[in-house]
């Protein structure tokens, strides 16, 4: 609908973000419960919890004026971490930042299951493999490419 009316191809993405022992809160209102709770809400509600499970979901997904739409997905699983930790100096869209405290969402606390570090302490090279939004914007780039025949 949107890329009708503007009449060009348009990308999008969302995320989700599913803790288990929240029973699997906040969902697609994770973008609410940040700005509502903050990370520090996930923390104390797993406060003496064992189950530290959690998943992020990406969703891509792209739409020409003719109909046309393409969608990827990823998922990554991981835990929960005791605290906050991210790399200073990293950008607000990968880790709180002084301007932006609640940049990078749950980046902060999440450590994907094949990881040590949160996805805020993980640099952009590393990030392409571990990463939730990584994966779709490359398979994405690259169907784009594909299309224009470049």
């Amino acid at each position: 609908m949107v890329a009708q009316r503007i009449g060009m191809p348009v990308l999008t993405e969302d995320t989700s973000f599913h803790v288990d022992a929240m029973d699997g809160q906040p969902g697609v209102e994770a973008g609410r419960y940040l700005t509502t709770h903050g990370r520090e809400a996930i923390l104390a509600a797993l406060e003496g919890q064992t189950n530290r499970t959690a998943q992020i979901i990406s969703a891509a997904a792209w739409a020409t004026p003719e109909g046309d739409t393409q969608t990827w997905v990823t998922a990554r699983i991981g835990v929960i971490a005791p605290t906050e930790k991210w790399q200073r100096g990293l950008p607000e869209w990968v880790a709180p930042t002084a301007q932006n405290p609640l940049g990078g969402g749950f980046n902060a606390i999440f450590i994907p299951e094949t990881e040590s570090r949160t996805l805020a302490e993980i640099p952009a090279y590393e990030a392409m493999i571990v990463g939730y939004r990584e994966p779709n914007f490359s398979a994405a780039l690259n169907f784009m490419l594909a299309r224009a025949n470049l």
